[in-house]
């Protein structure tokens, strides 16, 4: 996918709950269309390696420092992935400009056309509520 994240005894990455800015630095990409900066608790894993070829496209400041949360990557076959490390949370989706970031970035991947206004997240109320399975598991966990 164009990054590594490796936090595993000792590794270079780390990760940390934090609610940061997330902004765009997608330029001209399709990606970055029809969202712009937006702020959001999340588990952002940091300090990865990239290929020399994948393209940043959101940065956060997690831990006082400056990362890339979101990028593509393309491959010489032609293939093409978008990694986001954010996602952690649900109650995010309920952000319009997060969906629309992952969105695009799903389409994108798939070489599918993304609107010059962004590829259309829009959702109701009753989209983002969890089953009662999920209350069923969070009682368990108590």
């Amino acid at each position: 996918m164009g990054g590594w994240f490796n936090a595993q005894k000792g590794g270079f990455s780390r990760y940390k709950v934090e609610t940061s800015q997330v902004r765009d630095v997608a330029g001209e990409h399709p990606v970055g269309r029809g969202w712009s900066d937006f702020t959001c608790k999340d588990e952002w894993y940091y300090r990865l390696r990239f290929l020399g070829t994948a393209r940043p496209i959101a940065r956060v400041t997690v831990a006082g420092e400056d990362h890339p949360v979101a990028w593509t990557y393309e491959r010489a076959d032609g293939g093409r992935s978008f990694g986001f490390v954010g996602a952690h949370f649900h109650d995010n989706f309920a952000d319009e400009p997060f969906r629309r970031l992952v969105v695009n970035g799903v389409l994108w991947t798939l070489k599918a056309d993304i609107p010059e206004g962004g590829a259309p997240a829009a959702v109701k109320p009753a989209d983002l509520e969890l089953s009662k399975e999920f209350d069923e598991l969070a009682r368990k966990k108590k």
